[in-house]
């Protein structure tokens, strides 16, 4: 896959994004300082939100982009701390909204990445049909 979203197109469903990622990488360098600040500061820095909501949304719209954010986000090295997130935010989403087009994929990478496999251990079954979540659990039986 190109860096680009090809022809996606961020819809600002979330709300006033103020700001488009122009690659991947952007995307991802993003969420994770906007995720790494959250953690870091206790004040309320809003300036990289966009990369939040621009994830949220490529992960609910559009299966192909929302799993490789997750793996892009993966490969980058997320920090212990971002992995909950991570797993919780991201990827549930697009199990949840894509199951079916991106299980297989998501097999793929928890059988050839210990550091995927232990991702997808804390996705919850949230809206993911039974099929789906089954096949969740039976590549990724440790739960946390």
């Amino acid at each position: 896959m190109a860096d680009g979203f090809g022809d996606y197109e961020f819809l600002n469903k979330i709300g006033d994004l103020g700001k488009w990622p122009q690659t991947m990488a952007e995307l991802v360098d993003g969420w994770i300082a906007h995720w790494t600040n959250r953690f870091s500061s206790s004040e309320d820095d809003d300036t990289l939100f966009w990369a939040f909501q621009c994830a949220s949304e490529l992960c609910m719209d559009r299966a192909d982009l929302g799993i490789e954010f997750v793996l892009a986000a993966v490969k980058k090295g997320a920090s212990a701390e971002l992995i909950p997130v991570l797993a919780a935010g991201p990827l549930e989403e697009v199990l949840s909204y894509h199951g079916a087009a991106v299980i297989d994929r998501v097999e793929d990478e928890a059988r050839r990445s210990p550091e995927f496999c232990h991702l997808l251990g804390g996705v919850w079954q949230n809206q993911m049909p039974d099929e789906i979540w089954q096949r969740v659990l039976k590549v990724a039986p440790n739960r946390w």
